[in-house]
């Protein structure tokens, strides 16, 4: 989904068939868009923010297999790029990243039914470039880049006490992981 080709940021979309062991491009994307997040939810993509090539961007979109089409849904409150996004309790959040001038600790939830953004709590440390994964039912985050150093640090997000908590570092600085 989007990316950079060396030359300028894209907006194609291909399908892998594991079957057939083929790849196809399906419906592009209404934005070009490199350094973004994506998470499915409900038999549908979500894609959040990213880099056009002039600006961070606050543009998300949603594609629709049954139909192959995409929609641009609600923007984020906040422009990111080298985010993090992931769906968690029927939610899609999206956490983190840089806005064109510095780091980000603070973060979002967008509600499908509602269709609306909310605030969720900042956590300890700013970062882009970073893991997000939910591991008992809590979300982690997982090193990155805060701006002037890569970082090691991981701190995880309890949506029952609406608060993040600091956990183990990992041994390594890593950003740009999975």
């Amino acid at each position: 989904m989007g990316g950079y080709n060396g030359q300028r940021r894209q907006n194609s979309v291909e399908k892998y068939n594991y079957t057939e062991n083929q790849w196809s491009l399906i419906a592009p994307m209404n934005v070009e868009r490199s350094d973004a997040s994506a998470t499915t939810l409900q038999g549908k993509i979500y894609i959040t923010g990213g880099f056009n090539g002039h600006n961070c961007l606050n543009s998300c979109e949603v594609y629709d297999p049954e139909c192959n089409q995409w929609t641009l849904i609600e923007p984020m409150r906040h422009r990111r790029s080298g985010v993090s996004c992931i769906a968690y309790h029927e939610c899609i959040y999206v956490i983190g990243g840089f806005n064109g001038m510095s780091r980000m600790c603070n973060g979002e939830k967008y509600n499908p039914v509602t269709k609306t953004w909310s605030q969720v709590p900042d956590m300890y440390n700013p970062r882009s470039n970073f893991a997000i994964e939910v591991i008992d039912d809590m979300i982690f985050a997982i090193g990155g880049f805060n701006g002037v150093t890569t970082i090691y640090h991981v701190e995880c997000y309890d949506e029952k006490t609406d608060e993040w908590y600091e956990a183990t570092d990992m041994n390594i600085y890593r950003s740009a992981l999975s």
